[in-house]
């Protein structure tokens, strides 16, 4: 830490000092100068140079200076003085403690060195290892300074602060001392914590792997095992990623249950979202044993879901078509140079979840299979509450007909369960009560239960009729509860395997085409799935427009035949379309692009680099002109409408569908696109013109990079900073003066018939002036009338 705080921090700080000391020094010999003399100034500037060069070589190398200081002094010159008793006796000491402490010095020496080559291997190390201990390298330096900030440096709120920090530090300290069990607890919550955030999520992405090794052609247990030896960090962390992932997903679906059935219908399963769980709670009132069960029971249950899921999504997947499994998963062999997948997650894909909006589809197409399920296994009252009379009932085989030749009998039970996802009954009690079709107990025993749930949710201070619901059980409830989960399962299953194998195979024949290397199953995904959404589009739009030739009147349509019809519409659409992408998508960002690499990236490029050649790719400076285009839009949203904002919020509104390029060219295009040609065109022109009308004048090419574009950009820097600045004084003086001046504000209805009355009397008052005005005679009566009129409208003006 000591050579951390040298070799960083204190040349830093040297440097500051000097030139700190160095502009007062010159300040004052300035302003004294002619009092003290030249001879005077010049040995002071002489003197203080050799002592600022000094200081200097102590602020470059400071661990080096100091260790030159504390070593041995060169071996002074035989002198033909007789040495004193002292050195004679210091000398014989030292021949005497000479080869005891040798060894300890070299191995002191050799420890050093060694200590110090390991502490530049972990550092600068490109080893995993060596990268975790830079980062926490890293955050102790951060907290070494904060501490230092909130110790020494900081005043007034900071320092609270600090002070604030050490006293619940010290506090926490004193009850871990005085009270040995709180030390206890807090081990037992962070050792469940460790559980369930670190070893329980690794355990459930080991256990995914074992799994889903066989979907991959070149993958088996033994490359898991190498895996986990040659990089065991990088290997942890990928499966904690993947178990972590998978629960969320699992916790997910568990959500989207919950939304689907009434509330209550899975109140054995504790919900994540509930504001009244208390985790750290439960942890400390349960017992370690039962705590350690319970991790257990989710370990199985959470093992068993993934083997299900994995192994039956691949078996109707190796069952629907041999040629999707193995998986093409190969991460090391990108589809191109450019970034084409990171540019679809930042730009396509959340377009394409706005307009498909999948939470909200999926769950009415649950709802709708959940309901059909239920209602065939009799379970709709249960999911869903209410009452059913015809699953009431059951349905008799002909030889068990009744007398009276009833094929229909009455059979299963109701039950008293909670409405409520949070259940305020103790651990230890019923939550469920046999009971009647209008809820009255059927025994003394569901009696005796309910009147303790009803205290038990009065005690909570809640209302029972919002805690319980009487529904139909009918019989074998169970095992109608593992069918209906096994049918939800399977037809799961089989959606999701559809979902995946379709699109995956025909994104690998449309890759087929053009290339004959194997493309990641990801890149066949994506353009498999858009693919069928275009066909589905192209489909749609052709019956659109067939069904509105045949309602359009007139023989001119209707004569018409549909492919030519097609062919006309396609056509336009096309060429809108492709002229929207060009411009919005490949013209615009490349623009923008290069603006930015002219004026920002380039001189920086070239302050670092002089010998540096410029050279751009036109692909790589598309991708990041559209990343440069949604931050824009991103901030443009931050500023008041504006032209600009509403030209783009009318492309948005009209869609790919309904594109207007003229519109769009005159609102956005053209003004954006001439503008970036502006900025890119017109300085290289001057600078040219300069070259020609001034030839004498040395300038290379690197100048425009250096000078022109980095001035121009600094000078529109200033000039917005100026205009933002002047609103802003504008905006604080005005506040100011109705701060220091306003003495009132009144705020007044507006009356529309006491406006329109005042109006008709105006009116009604001009046309009897004008009427006395045609009816006086000479300058004098006219300047009469004049007068009275003036007064009159004075007298009915509002004020």
């Amino acid at each position: 830490m000591a050579l951390l705080l040298l070799e960083i921090l204190l040349p830093s700080a040297i440097r500051a000092t000097m030139r700190t000391i160095k502009f007062i020094g010159m300040s004052f010999l300035w302003l004294a100068g002619p009092f003290l003399g030249e001879g005077v100034v010049d040995n002071i500037v002489v003197g203080s140079a050799k002592l600022g060069k000094n200081v200097e070589k102590l602020g470059n190398h400071p661990f080096s200076r100091i260790i030159a200081w504390t070593a041995a002094p060169p071996a002074p010159q035989e002198s033909s003085k007789t040495p004193s008793f002292i050195i004679e006796y210091f000398e014989k000491f030292m021949d005497i403690a000479e080869p005891y402490f040798a060894p300890l010095g070299e191995k002191v020496r050799l420890t050093s060195g060694k200590t110090l080559l390991i502490w530049e291997q972990m550092t600068v190390g490109e080893t995993p290892a060596n990268r975790a201990f830079a980062i926490c390298l890293g955050y102790a330096v951060v907290g070494l300074l904060l501490s230092v900030y909130l110790n020494f440096i900081a005043v007034g709120s900071a320092r609270t602060a600090g002070r604030a920090v050490r006293i619940a530090v010290r506090q926490q300290l004193l009850v871990l001392k005085s009270r040995p069990k709180v030390a206890d607890f807090l081990l037992k919550v962070a050792a469940f914590i460790f559980i369930e955030l670190i070893s329980f999520p690794l355990s459930c992405g080991v256990v995914l792997d074992l799994c889903t090794v066989w979907y991959f052609p070149e993958a088996n247990i033994t490359s898991r095992v190498t895996f986990f030896t040659e990089a065991p960090l990088t290997a942890i962390f990928y499966h904690w990623v993947a178990g972590t992932m998978f629960m969320y997903a699992f916790a997910v679906v568990l959500s989207g249950c919950r939304s689907v059935m009434r509330p209550g219908a899975m109140w054995f399963i504790k919900d994540p979202q509930d504001v009244n769980s208390h985790p750290i709670r439960e942890i400390l009132d349960r017992s370690t044993w039962e705590q350690l069960r319970k991790i257990l029971i989710s370990g199985v249950m959470y093992s068993c879901v993934v083997a299900c899921v994995v192994g039956s999504v691949a078996g109707l997947l190796k069952l629907g078509h041999k040629s999707i499994m193995p998986i093409r998963w190969k991460n090391r062999e990108p589809l191109s140079n450019v970034p084409v997948d990171l540019l679809f997650l930042h730009i396509v894909l959340p377009y394409t979840m706005h307009y498909f909006r999948p939470k909200k589809a999926l769950k009415a197409v649950t709802t709708i299979v959940w309901k059909f399920v239920a209602k065939r296994l009799r379970l709709t009252s249960y999911f869903f509450a209410g009452k059913y009379a015809d699953e009431e009932h059951s349905i008799r085989w002909f030889f068990n007909n009744d007398s009276n030749g009833d094929r229909h009998s009455v059979d299963g039970t109701f039950r008293r369960v909670p409405a409520t996802d949070n259940v305020v009954l103790p651990r230890d009690m019923r939550v469920t009560a046999g009971v009647t079709a209008d809820g009255q107990p059927v025994d003394d025993a569901a009696r005796t239960l309910i009147t303790r749930q009803n205290v038990e949710v009065q005690r909570a201070g809640r209302q029972i009729d919002d805690e319980f619901v009487v529904v139909y059980i009918p019989p074998y409830f169970r095992y109608r509860i593992f069918c209906f989960i096994a049918v939800m399962w399977v037809i799961g299953a089989v959606a999701l395997g559809i979902a995946v194998g379709l699109p995956v195979l025909l994104g690998r024949r449309f890759f087929e085409m053009f290339t004959t290397r194997s493309i990641h199953d990801g890149y066949s995904l994506i353009v498999g799935f858009y693919m069928m959404w275009g066909f589905y589009l192209l489909g749609s739009s052709i019956d659109r427009l067939d069904r509105r030739r045949q309602r359009t009147s007139g023989e001119r349509h209707r004569g018409q035949d549909l492919p030519i019809v097609v062919l006309k519409r396609g056509a336009v659409f096309v060429v809108k379309s492709l002229y929207m992408a060009l411009c919005l998508g490949v013209l615009i960002p490349t623009l923008i692009s290069f603006v930015i690499d002219l004026y920002i990236v380039l001189p920086i490029r070239f302050t670092l680099d002089p010998g540096m050649t410029p050279r751009i790719r036109v692909v790589d400076t598309w991708a990041l002109g559209l990343i440069y285009v949604k931050i824009a839009l991103h901030a443009n949203r931050l500023q008041p409408p504006n032209r600009f904002s509403r030209g783009i919020q009318h492309i948005v509104q009209n869609g790919w569908s309904k594109s207007d390029p003229v519109q769009a060219t005159k609102e956005v295009i053209g003004p954006l696109a001439g503008g970036l040609l502006g900025m890119i065109i017109f300085p290289g022109v001057v600078f040219r013109a300069m070259q020609y009308l001034f030839p004498n004048i040395p300038l290379d090419d690197k100048f425009i990079f250096m000078h022109i574009y980095p001035g121009i950009f600094m000078l529109a820097g200033l000039v917005r900073s100026a205009v933002v600045l002047y609103g802003l004084l504008g905006k604080w003086s005005q506040s100011v003066r109705d701060k220091e001046f306003l003495v009132e504000m009144r705020l007044r209805n507006h009356d529309p018939d006491k406006e329109a009355k005042k109006y008709k009397e105006s009116a009604a008052v001009r046309d009897r002036t004008e009427t006395a005005d045609g009816e006086g005679e000479g300058e004098g009566a006219n300047g009469v009338v004049d007068r009275e009129r003036a007064l009159e409208e004075l007298a009915v003006r509002p004020i």
